[in-house]
C-alpha cells in the first residue's frame, strides 16, 4: 500500500511539473505569438505607407512627365519661331540690299 501511495504522489509530482512546464511553454508560445502578431501588424503599417509614398511619386512622375511633355512642345515653338525669324531676317537682308543698290543706282542717275 505505501508503494502504491509513493507511486501514486509519484504520478501527481511528475503530472504537476508537466502542467508547469505546459503552463510556461503556453506562456512563451502566447508571447511568441503575440510578438509575432505585433511584427506583422508593423509590417503591414510599412507596407501601408510605402504604397502611399509609391503613389505620391508616381503622381509627382506625371506631373514631371506632363511638364516635361509641354516644355518640349514649348521647345518645338521656339525652334519654330527661329526658324521664321531666320528667314524673315534674310527677306528683310535682302530688301535692304535691294534698296542700297536702288539708292546707289538713282544717286548715279
Amino acid at each position: 500500500m505505501a508503494d502504491d501511495e509513493h507511486a501514486n504522489d509519484v504520478e501527481l509530482a511528475v503530472q504537476a511539473i508537466r502542467d508547469k512546464l505546459n503552463a510556461e511553454h503556453e506562456g512563451k508560445l502566447q508571447a511568441m505569438e503575440a510578438m509575432h502578431a505585433s511584427m506583422i501588424d508593423d509590417l503591414i503599417r510599412s507596407n501601408e505607407k510605402n504604397m502611399e509614398e509609391v503613389e505620391c511619386l508616381q503622381a509627382a512622375l506625371s506631373e514631371a512627365s506632363r511638364d516635361k511633355a509641354a516644355l518640349h512642345a514649348q521647345l518645338e515653338r521656339a525652334i519654330e519661331d527661329l526658324e521664321v525669324a531666320e528667314e524673315d531676317h534674310k527677306t528683310f537682308t535682302a530688301f535692304i540690299e535691294r534698296q542700297k543698290d536702288e539708292i546707289a543706282r538713282l544717286k548715279t542717275e
